[in-house]
């Protein structure tokens, strides 16, 4: 169906883009330190701690810190 003027009238483009935005929550031991864990899913009580906060650790953008702005 492709993308619409406000309007209704179909646009026309070459290319489109898109660009995702993930939010990472990753907990910190007592001194500060980012902790790691042997299994996937071993932190997830560790991880509803952290992202009630609503304060990620880290945000990235198409999978990389500084992906769109090259920092």
């Amino acid at each position: 169906d492709g993308l619409k003027d406000g309007h209704g009238k179909p646009i026309t483009y070459d290319r489109a883009y898109y660009v995702g935005e993930q939010d990472y929550y990753i907990s910190k031991n007592e001194d500060g330190e980012y902790l790691s864990y042997e299994t996937p899913g071993e932190d997830f009580a560790d991880f509803l701690t952290a992202a009630a906060t609503l304060t990620p650790s880290h945000v990235v953008f198409n999978g990389a810190i500084g992906a769109l702005t090259g920092d």
